[in-house]
């Protein structure tokens, strides 16, 4: 049976009833956007995290709510950091890209921030690999996604972006293009 958008956000809040009656969290909060994921998750059991983030993104991921969204990129950034966590980089990269893919074109300004970020935590993590012409390439990737926003948070992250590839090209010993970089 399909679940229209409210039938499925109903589900949800059957499924968070029925499986976590007892916890604090379920008595205390009953909205899908609430914090939930990390609050309920015993830290110490990642398979289990891991397995909540993929539920959580697989039942929701395509619901277009704005609330849902956020949640659904705080358990994509969840899932990234606990991959982290457990050193294995490609699958974290995956899912940074994944929180492009869904929400670098985003309406919300908020969830094209996410992807921003999310491209910015990929550099980073590229950069630490020793991977640093896919790093440079994403730094690319983000000026030209968010090149032409108007907001300041995505402003910020183009700025950060160009800095970082002419610091990056630097460190590499590729001055004159680290120099192009900058203007």
């Amino acid at each position: 049976m399909e679940l229209n958008e409210a039938g499925r956000i109903a589900h949800w809040r059957e499924y968070w009833d029925k499986d976590h009656a007892g916890s604090v969290m379920a008595k205390a909060h009953r909205r899908p956007t609430d914090l939930w994921l990390e609050e309920f998750i015993d830290i110490g059991n990642v398979g289990k995290k891991l397995s909540v983030y993929d539920d959580f993104v697989g039942r929701f991921g395509n619901i277009p709510d704005p609330e849902l969204r956020e949640q659904v990129v705080r358990a994509l950034f969840g899932k990234a950091l606990t991959l982290w966590d457990l050193e294995r980089p490609d699958e974290e990269l995956a899912v940074y890209d994944d929180i492009v893919t869904r929400f670098a074109d985003a309406p919300e300004v908020q969830l094209r921030v996410d992807a921003a970020s999310a491209l910015s935590n990929k550099t980073y993590r590229l950069g630490e690999l020793g991977r640093h012409n896919e790093e440079l390439a994403v730094y690319r990737d983000v000026v030209t996604r968010f090149g032409d926003d108007l907001d300041p948070d995505l402003r910020e992250h183009v700025a950060s972006a160009l800095v970082s590839a002419g610091v990056t090209l630097g460190q590499l010993g590729r001055s004159e293009e680290e120099l192009a970089a900058y203007d």
